[in-house]
């Protein structure tokens, strides 16, 4: 990766939210950062994890992720 890259700290917890996700119905995206937050102690909000869905969404209306995080 080359030097300043941003690099989203929910990479490692990719497949948990992508499992969350797929849950019917899906878990809220509020409800996922306080998961990440209470299991992880990681500071993250709503907001960014909807928008770390949506960036691995392929640009699809309704957001879903890929399980690979090349793709």
């Amino acid at each position: 990766m080359r030097p300043g890259a941003y690099r989203s700290q929910l990479i490692p917890y990719l497949r948990e939210i992508a499992a969350l996700r797929r849950k019917n119905p899906p878990i809220p995206y509020r409800e996922i950062a306080k998961i990440l937050n209470d299991k992880y102690r990681l500071d993250v909000t709503h907001n960014g994890v909807w928008q770390f869905v949506k960036a691995r969404s392929k640009g699809r209306k309704v957001y879903a992720m890929s399980l690979t995080e090349g793709s």
